[in-house]
């Protein structure tokens, strides 16, 4: 179902990582304005958020709605060697928001098709640029029925790697 991608990072995740070293890569489910997600890309210049109900995260209005896309849409396409994102200046200094080299935010939103479609129709998500920043992946097909027989836990060697490779990223996760 909807919640397979978000399961399955996390049962990753507690295999990789008993001491919780991976966790710094997974965000938020949810993030209320510019300055929550900033706090999470300060925090771990890397991460990946993963949202179910996506479009009814798109539609809210609690928070800062407006600031959030504004700051998503900025983010896009400053990962990488280069890639800075600039800092937003408030009244109330302590409030500011920093600039961040290569910062690497990725969102995984799972939805239903219907809620989607709605909520990308009425935030003009093709306009400002929103959905041209996406990739949405559309699945038609009847839910398979569970395999019983399924492997639950990945191989001693994809765990050894993928935790070798956790905690080499994880030594520039909070680098400035």
């Amino acid at each position: 179902g909807k919640d397979f991608l978000s399961n399955f990072i996390g049962s990753t995740l507690v295999q990789l990582s008993p001491s919780n070293q991976a966790y710094s890569f997974l965000g938020h489910k949810r993030y209320t304005g510019p300055k929550s997600i900033f706090h999470k890309i300060q925090e771990a210049r890397s991460s990946i958020s993963v949202m179910s109900e996506m479009g009814l995260v798109l539609t809210s209005q609690s928070g800062d709605p407006a600031g959030t896309r504004r700051y998503l849409l900025d983010l896009y396409g400053k990962s990488g060697r280069s890639g800075v994102a600039v800092g937003e200046g408030y009244s109330d200094i302590q409030g500011s928001i920093k600039t961040i080299s290569s910062p690497a935010f990725s969102i995984i939103g799972e939805s239903t098709p219907e809620s989607l479609s709605e909520a990308l129709t009425r935030s003009n998500a093709i306009n400002d640029g929103f959905l041209p920043r996406c990739l949405v992946f559309r699945i038609d097909e009847k839910r398979p029925y569970l395999n019983e027989h399924r492997r639950v836990d990945l191989s001693p060697e994809i765990v050894d790697r993928l935790a070798a490779l956790a905690s080499d990223c994880s030594s520039i996760q909070s680098d400035p």
